[in-house]
């Protein structure tokens, strides 16, 4: 007996719910990707490095000679006439330094040296030489390249000499000759290289310097040169060892903190 559409129908109905209990659930639609924005700010750059660091120096003192032997002083109303030689001499010395640099390029180093300044003349055989220690605090202004395992810079600056006591040796048994310096200031200048370590974690450097100063403030006639007096016949003849031109190569070891 075939059965009433009527029945099939409802079978249908009533079926439909129940199976879509044990259907898979639809997938949920994924979230839509997020633009690309339109510009990344850059990663914040390092702007000071301070160094920190030790240096050794070897160099030379000098001063020009005085073409003198024409010429007459008077002291205490009677001619002297006074031989200048010209002076070099090789010394050394070291110290502590201390750099403050804007994003590598400009730099500004403050060193602290104790070095050995000295120098020889000759007078007809007659030798004379003067040697002192001195405090160098040379305060340099740096144009440096940034980048690079070498990076090359140039240095200009002045330089504040505290001499110390002079030692004074003569052939000579008259006059008496002595030394004497006054501080005093100089221009420095000069060449300098830093190389870069490959050490991790750290920024070590070895800077390497070619320097040289100039001392303005020394005078090109005897009485510049030095002070002289004279009691009667005898005269004592004290030579000033602020010294006109100094040369000198560094070489040390410095640390380098990023801020």
């Amino acid at each position: 007996m075939r059965a009433p559409p009527v029945a099939l129908a409802a079978a249908l109905f009533t079926a439909g719910p129940a199976a879509a209990q044990f259907a898979e659930p639809a997938p949920t639609p994924a979230a839509p990707a997020k633009p690309e924005p339109l510009f990344q700010a850059p990663e914040p750059e390092t702007q000071w490095e301070l160094g920190v660091g030790f240096l050794g120096q070897v160099g030379g003192s000098f001063s020009s000679d005085l073409n003198t032997k024409d010429e007459i002083t008077e002291i205490n109303g009677r001619p002297v006439q006074i031989l200048y030689p010209g002076f070099a001499g090789v010394g050394g010395g070291g110290g502590l330094s201390l750099a403050a640099s804007w994003r590598g390029i400009l730099a500004l180093e403050l060193d602290v040296i104790y070095a050995r300044d000295n120098g020889k003349g000759d007078i007809d055989g007659q030798e004379i030489s003067l040697a002192q220690w001195a405090l160098h605090l040379p305060v340099l202004f740096r144009l440096q390249l940034p980048a690079g395992m070498v990076r090359p810079f140039l240095m200009v600056g002045p330089d504040f000499v505290i001499p110390g006591d002079v030692e004074a040796e003569s052939d000579f048994v008259a006059p008496v000759i002595t030394g004497t310096a006054d501080p005093y200031v100089a221009l420095a200048f000069g060449l300098g290289f830093e190389f870069l370590l490959p050490v991790e974690n750290a920024d070590l450097r070895i800077p390497f310097t070619l320097r040289g100063t100039y001392n303005p403030g020394l005078g090109d006639t005897i009485d510049d040169r030095a002070d002289i007096d004279c009691v009667g016949n005898a005269c004592a003849v004290a030579i000033k060892s602020e010294w006109q031109w100094q040369a000198a190569v560094t070489l040390g070891l410095a640390y380098y903190f990023h801020l």
